[in-house]
C-alpha cells in the first residue's frame, strides 16, 4: 500500500500482525501531505491487482474503508474537474457523486444516485440509486 508519496507499507496476505500494521499506518499516511491511496495491492505475476482480505476476516471492514474512501477522494476530485470541464465548455451532463454506506448487516457499500433526465456520467459502484423526476402538485 502506499498511502502517500514518502510511503511504501509491505505486508504479506497472511501475516495477521503486519495487515494491522499496515491498516494502522496507512489511516496515519492518508492524514499526511500528498495522500496517494488507501488500496492495497498484491503482486499477482507480473500485475499489481487491487486486494482486500476476505470478508470473514478481522480486518477486512477497515480495508474496505480505506478502499472506500480512496476510491471517494478520487471520484470527488474527477467530479470537480469534469463539472468545470462541462461547465467552461457548456455541455449539459450531471456527474453524479460516489458515496459509501453501511447497509443493515454492516457491509460497506458504495452507491451513486442517476436522475432521470439528463445525461449523466456514473462512477463504478456496487449500487446504483434511480431518482425519478416528479412534478410538484398545486391545490
Amino acid at each position: 500500500m502506499i498511502p502517500n508519496r514518502d510511503t511504501l507499507i509491505v505486508t504479506g496476505a497472511d501475516d495477521e500482525a503486519g495487515l494491522t500494521a499496515m491498516v494502522s499506518l496507512a489511516q496515519e499516511g492518508l492524514k499526511q501531505p500528498r495522500p496517494i491511496s488507501g488500496i492495497a495491492l498484491r503482486l499477482d505475476g507480473d500485475d499489481w491487482p487491487p486486494w482486500l482480505p476476505d470478508p470473514s476476516h478481522p480486518q477486512y471492514p477497515e480495508f474496505r474503508q480505506l478502499q472506500l474512501q480512496s476510491h471517494g477522494q478520487d471520484y470527488a476530485e474527477q467530479k470537480e474537474l469534469l463539472d468545470k470541464l462541462h461547465q467552461k465548455n457548456g455541455v449539459d451532463v450531471f456527474v453524479a457523486s460516489y458515496s459509501g454506506l453501511e447497509d443493515k448487516k454492516g457491509r460497506l457499500l458504495s452507491y451513486a444516485v442517476w436522475p432521470q433526465g439528463p445525461v449523466t456520467l456514473l462512477p463504478q459502484t456496487d449500487l446504483v440509486a434511480f431518482i425519478r423526476a416528479t412534478t410538484a402538485r398545486r391545490s
